[in-house]
């Protein structure tokens, strides 16, 4: 079996370069261990006339060799793509699933939080976790949600890795805070509600779809507010597993996301939940649980097989869960931060294992 791991062509160079990209050499390794074929390319190195790829092959002797490779049985994106190579990326995906009946480990690829929250809203199971968010299209709209919560998050809907996420809220006098990271430094602005409209939503965000989400008051740990980051995985039997819980722990007091590449600090959720919540840990764990394998199943009746996301989870003073975000290519750096080998172990193998399951079970083959 041959797995194609699909990746931007300034990736490729990198790998080739001898750089462990997206945790790619424990993939490889697990590959050896499975008996299977790893193989790592870009939509430039596609040979579409002769059915060929000029890839990037991991050998037994672990290195990386460039040679002509059929096509894979299963293509696992970890594509980000720049603005040049989106177009031929998105027409690259289509042909193999369409023209070559070729699985990809998640046949959605992208969750964008306004879309993927009006999907999870059709679910009555998932409903529940949702915070109240709508599309900011009218500034009535944000001095309405600023009226009913106090704090308000405004996001890009298509934002990543922390970016474009302020946190507002009102001063005693009336004077609203506006807080962000920029650059993994933590910026403080005082602004009136129409500044907020024109300088931001109008402003930094320009031309994106902006959403309005209810402040949610936040567990904190050692006086810094936290979120859960959660990997779900299939299997080798094609059926779910929560394969990891990290806490992820925000640089500051004051700022709006705990996102590792803004200076986010991981633990354990084992060694967290149970000081904050002595009590209710083991009722929050169990609903955590429920919460997640909702989402997977809802996200799969809606967008079809999937193999692997990343899900986060905020978690309030009361110990009440809420969806943030759900990520279609997680980057499992909480994982890779543990220095668990057991667990990265058994990540990266359930990737390997789900994957031969796919070809055996191809879902669009027939």
């Amino acid at each position: 079996m041959i797995l194609g791991v699909l990746f931007s062509r300034r990736m490729i160079k990198k790998i080739a370069g001898g750089a462990n990209v997206s945790g790619l050499q424990f993939l490889a390794e697990e590959s050896i261990n499975e008996g299977i074929k790893l193989i790592a390319f870009s939509p430039d190195d596609i040979d579409w006339w002769n059915k060929s790829i000029n890839a990037l092959v991991y050998t037994e002797e672990g290195k990386w060799t460039l040679e002509i490779s059929p096509f894979p049985d299963v293509i696992y994106d970890r594509s980000l793509f720049s603005s040049r190579e989106k177009e031929i990326g998105k027409i690259s995906r289509q042909r193999f699933k369409n023209e070559y009946k070729i699985p990809f480990l998640n046949n959605r690829h992208y969750f964008p939080k306004w879309e993927t929250h009006k999907v999870l809203l059709s679910c009555r199971e998932t409903r529940k976790y949702l915070p109240d968010t709508a599309l900011c299209t009218h500034p009535a709209t944000l001095i309405k949600f600023l009226n009913k919560y106090g704090v308000v998050y405004i996001k890009d809907s298509g934002g990543s890795r922390g970016e474009n996420i302020y946190k507002v809220y009102p001063r005693e006098d009336g004077v609203l805070i506006v807080s962000y990271v920029k650059s993994g430094k933590i910026y403080m602005n005082e602004m009136s509600p129409k500044d907020v409209y024109t300088k931001i939503i109008n402003g930094s965000l320009y031309g994106k779809k902006v959403i309005l989400q209810q402040g949610i008051n936040l567990a904190h740990f050692q006086g810094k507010p936290l979120d859960v980051r959660i990997l779900v995985q299939k299997d080798a039997s094609g059926k779910w597993i929560i394969s990891d819980k990290s806490i992820r722990i925000a640089n500051s007091p004051h700022s709006p996301v705990t996102n590792i590449s803004n200076g986010g600090e991981v633990k354990k959720f084992a060694d967290v939940i149970p000081k904050l919540f002595p009590i209710s840990n083991i009722k929050i764990n169990e609903e955590l649980d429920k919460m997640l394998l909702s989402i997977c199943n809802c996200l799969e009746i809606n967008y079809g097989l999937l193999g692997e996301l990343g899900i986060d989870v905020a978690l309030d003073i009361h110990g009440r869960l809420y969806l943030l975000e759900v990520n279609g290519k997680p980057a499992k750096s909480c994982i890779r931060r543990s220095n668990n080998r057991q667990l990265i172990h058994e990540v990266y193998s359930n990737i390997i294992k789900y994957c031969k399951y796919l070809k055996e079970n191809n879902p669009i083959s027939y």
